[in-house]
């Protein structure tokens, strides 16, 4: 996560209930597995469908709209875009008995999407400072954040 995020001098304000920073790393790397096997069974029993690519391209966006472009309200849109998604694809996973792998992922969303709203609301002029050029980057390698680099993704 970049410096702004923890950095209450520059105006940022977090809802009290946000969860520790430490947090976010085991979290989502548990959701990854889950979804990992989720996708696999799914996979294995008649491909995954369009709408969970779409959910993927979708959650794929947040991170860099959140942490770099700081375009708070917008990446609130999209955690409702990614419930939203999730949700419409859950039948699908649950033919292939892989919903409930699906379930903590979509509670994680859920709680998300409300700290998202909470942060947008907390900060209606968004984060006062520019991003640096890749701050956000080297933050998210050097503190253990979960990002595509976690994944082998080089941007």
């Amino acid at each position: 996560m970049d410096e702004w995020y923890d950095n209450a001098a520059n105006g940022f304000q977090r809802p009290n209930w946000a969860p520790p920073r430490k947090w976010f790393p085991p979290i989502w790397r548990v959701n990854y597995f889950l979804i990992g096997l989720a996708a696999s069974r799914k996979a294995a029993v008649g491909g995954l469908p369009s709408i969970a690519w779409a959910h993927y391209a979708l959650n794929m966006c947040w991170a860099p709209l959140f942490f770099h472009y700081r375009k708070l309200r917008a990446a609130f849109v999209l955690n409702v875009g990614l419930v939203v998604t999730l949700v419409a694809a859950l039948p699908s996973f649950a033919e292939a008995n892989a919903a409930l792998l699906l379930a903590p992922y979509l509670g994680w969303l859920a709680f998300a999407t409300a700290l998202s709203l909470q942060i947008a609301r907390l900060n209606p002029a968004g984060v006062l400072t520019k991003p640096s050029t890749g701050a956000w980057r080297a933050a998210c390698d050097s503190k253990g954040v979960v990002s595509w680099y976690d994944f082998g993704v080089r941007l």
